[in-house]
């Protein structure tokens, strides 16, 4: 596009080319140019590697690590061409190196890495250990004040007594032996688990020596039958899943159910309570109601006995008692009458008797 064998621009090709396509080619050439830088620097890197490990200088390392082929270019725009025979690398070499870059690369990082966690752990347990101590430092100070300073202080001689400093000294004494040997122990028994590591790791190797091609066999026949044991036992795990899972939706279908049972449950035992009251309620009302029917039968039964044992009188003895009646109110009005005239009599007679007795004792004086 637009360069001849020599790899020069066809002017040609310039002046004919577009505005879009001469972007698009210095595009292109940028992209080739930052490929091609990114190998060069690939490849120095390999060989620095190369030579710091070997010890050779680059000629060497060309002529007896890389594969190499000549490739021959004509230059199309001179007249005599002569061929220019140069060195290099195939697809396969490239690959090949740019493998080994990337494994060492990656080996670096995995030794940075180690290299790192270890200064983070070491740092960190510095960190923890600073803590700690800061942490005790801090207790023994609070201590060292309320048991000595506080407490120890008497007021007439205005200092520390002595004992109370020598016995905050010896109990703290106490606790760092204490401590010191909880750590002698724990140190005793990490030691101990190191050393039946070692004794472990020491024998898988002396073990894995003894192998034979024989055994490893057997162990990749053993590894084929545990790897299709694994996958059916993932299949036994992926139908049980799917199994859980409808197992799940059932239980959560019967719980939702189960709810809505415990609301109508909840629901009926109020209205049942609720009609025990009532039939509670009738029932003392039936008491009742039945206690006034007896009281009202026996009110009836003697109503009934006083009926059955009344008798009307015949007419004439009902006419003969009215007559007898009235005859008995004339003379109740007739003696009423006479009775009022007495008592009009006696008040005059009373009267009578006043002005004699007054004129009785005007005579008398």
């Amino acid at each position: 596009m637009g360069e001849t064998s020599n790899g020069r621009i066809d002017e040609e090709w310039l002046k004919s080319v577009t505005y879009e396509d001469l972007k698009d080619f210095i595009k292109s050439l940028r992209d080739r140019i930052n490929q091609e830088e990114c190998e060069n620097d690939i490849f120095r890197r390999f060989l620095q590697r190369i030579e710091a490990k070997v010890g050779v200088s680059q000629q060497v390392i060309h002529e007896s690590d890389l594969k190499t082929q000549n490739c021959a270019r004509k230059r199309s725009k001179s007249p005599c061409s002569t061929v220019e025979r140069t060195s290099k690398l195939s697809w396969e070499d490239k690959l090949q190196v740019a493998q080994f870059e990337h494994d060492e690369f990656k080996q670096e990082m995995e030794k940075a890495e180690v290299v790192m966690n270890k200064v983070i752990d070491d740092l960190r347990a510095g960190i923890s250990e600073l803590d700690i101590r800061h942490e005790d430092q801090k207790k023994h100070s609070a201590d060292f004040e309320k048991s000595v300073v506080k407490e120890g202080y008497i007021d007439r001689t205005k200092c520390v007594a002595s004992e109370k400093y020598i016995r905050f000294s010896e109990e703290r004494m106490k606790q760092r032996e204490t401590i010191l040997e909880k750590i002698r122990l724990n140190t005793a028994t990490l030691r101990s688990h190191l050393r039946k590591c070692k004794g472990q790791l020491r024998q898988k190797e002396e073990i894995g020596e003894v192998l034979h091609v024989v055994d490893f066999e057997q162990l990749k026949i053993e590894n084929s039958q545990y790897l299709e044991k694994i996958e059916e036992k993932n299949r036994q795990i992926q139908s049980l899943k799917a199994v859980a899972a409808r197992t799940l939706h059932v239980v959560n279908t019967l719980k939702m159910k189960i709810h809505e049972l415990q609301r109508e449950q909840r629901r009926q035992e109020t209205e049942i309570n609720q009609r025990q009251e009532i039939c509670k309620r009738a029932k003392n009302e039936m008491i009742v109601v039945k206690e006034e029917l007896k009281n009202e039968k026996k009110f009836k039964k003697r109503f009934q006995t006083h009926v059955d044992s009344f008798h009307v009188p015949s007419i004439m003895d009902f006419v003969q008692l009215k007559t007898e009646e009235r005859q008995i109110c004339r003379q109740e009005t007739i003696h009423a009458r006479k009775f009022k005239i007495a008592e009009m009599a006696l008040i005059r007679h009373k009267k009578l008797w006043t002005q004699v007795r007054r004129s009785n004792l005007m005579g008398e004086v």
